[in-house]
């Protein structure tokens, strides 16, 4: 396993509560060693006084769903390398979620198939006739990862954080809403196929956005590879880039499950330093 760190970079619009030290995890999707190479790389740098958040789709398209979500929920029971652990739900976790919830779980459950979620059945031993029928999801989680990443998956995530100006969300906020607007009401029941009005699926409103963003924020996200954007900005970046500040936003998606890189950062006061976590 590959661990790089940039140097420390400069953010001038940077304000942040006094002594705030954050450390953020972009999309994992089930790459487990890089996802736990990267927080004991985190961890180190922290010394139990940083702020650990992980920005979502911590499954599906990799090897090891099960694995993230067993380490994430060991995170959040308290690591002693972090004063506490965030996690923030992705739009693959949502999918997951309405798929076992919804109470005709045939719509949800093709659409998280097709969007990986049938990777993560069959760690699961099940196919999607099995997996459709009411409750089943729910029991082989409990099964093979425990009520502990049950219950967190169901109930121990958020929409998003915001420390000092940085909103940390998965997707990116949609720059003529406000943060009150953007994130209220209950994300399981909004649209996924309206993604320039969800905070999880949201992209191009989002990403053209040049300037400060509501409540003049930096947002740190993840959900679409940052070399894809780059690339549709006519920037052509390598297949391994290490992201920067784009403006006023830090995108955190390494495109794991293709790349073997799971990216993060690490922020404090005026500053930010990359994390690359790579198995190649």
């Amino acid at each position: 396993m590959q661990i790089s760190i940039t140097d420390w970079r400069p953010i001038p619009q940077l304000s942040l509560p006094l002594d705030a030290h954050e450390f953020v995890i972009g999309d994992v999707h089930g790459c487990l060693d890089q996802f736990a190479a990267l927080t004991d790389a985190m961890a180190s740098a922290s010394e139990g006084r940083g702020h650990l958040t992980l920005l979502g789709d911590l499954i599906d398209r990799g090897p090891s769903s099960v694995g993230c979500l067993r380490h994430a929920a060991t995170l959040l029971r308290g690591s002693p390398g972090f004063a506490d652990c965030h996690l923030l739900v992705g739009n693959h976790e949502l999918m997951a979620i309405q798929a076992m919830t919804a109470p005709v779980p045939a719509d949800p459950l093709a659409l998280w198939c097709s969007n990986g979620g049938d990777i993560v059945l069959r760690e699961f031993g099940l196919d999607k006739e099995a997996a459709a029928k009411p409750g089943v999801l729910k029991e082989v989680i409990r099964e093979h990862a425990g009520d502990d990443v049950l219950l967190m998956m169901l109930h121990g995530w958020k929409t998003h954080r915001l420390v000092g100006n940085v909103l940390l969300v998965h997707a990116g906020i949609h720059p003529e809403a406000s943060i009150g607007e953007w994130f209220g009401g209950d994300p399981l029941t909004k649209d996924p196929q309206d993604e320039d009005n969800h905070f999880a699926w949201i992209r191009f409103p989002f990403l053209r956005h040049a300037e400060a963003y509501p409540g003049g924020c930096i947002v740190v996200h993840g959900h679409m590879p940052e070399r894809v954007v780059q690339s549709w900005k006519g920037r052509s970046p390598e297949m391994d880039h290490v992201p920067s500040l784009d403006g006023w936003r830090l995108g955190l998606d390494g495109g794991s499950y293709s790349t073997g890189a799971v990216l993060g950062a690490e922020i404090r006061e005026g500053e930010y330093r990359v994390y690359r976590s790579s198995t190649r």
